[in-house]
């Protein structure tokens, strides 16, 4: 794992994959696993409170395949868990999900 990773993902996450700029574009890129309790904490914790997924699904692109398991990246959707969203400029963006069926934090941050 490259340096400064565990400053973006809390200290109890396991499961921990990335993508880092470069790799994937534009894109910082973390998905593991983390309990509910443990995410709304971290979420609250680094000032991107997260909020309950609404009727509109919360969608963002699965890039398992970078660390197995798919052949391509996919559109993730999840409905049923957490979700921040803040855009910085016209082009950059965070979304942060807590995906309740899986107990998964996808963590998705782009600039261009």
């Amino acid at each position: 794992m490259p340096w400064g990773y565990r400053s973006a993902v809390p200290a109890n996450a396991t499961d921990v994959h990335y993508v880092l700029p470069g790799i994937g574009g534009p894109t910082t890129i973390y998905e593991f696993e983390l309990s509910e309790p443990d995410f709304i904490a971290w979420t609250d914790a680094i000032g991107f409170p997260a909020t309950p997924i609404g009727a509109m699904p919360a969608k963002l692109m699965n890039f398992g395949h970078l660390w197995g398991g798919l052949q391509q990246p996919t559109e993730l959707v999840v409905t049923n868990g957490l979700i921040h969203h803040t855009r910085f400029e016209p082009d950059a963006a965070l979304t942060i999900v807590y995906d309740r069926d899986h107990g998964k934090v996808y963590y998705h941050r782009h600039t261009r």
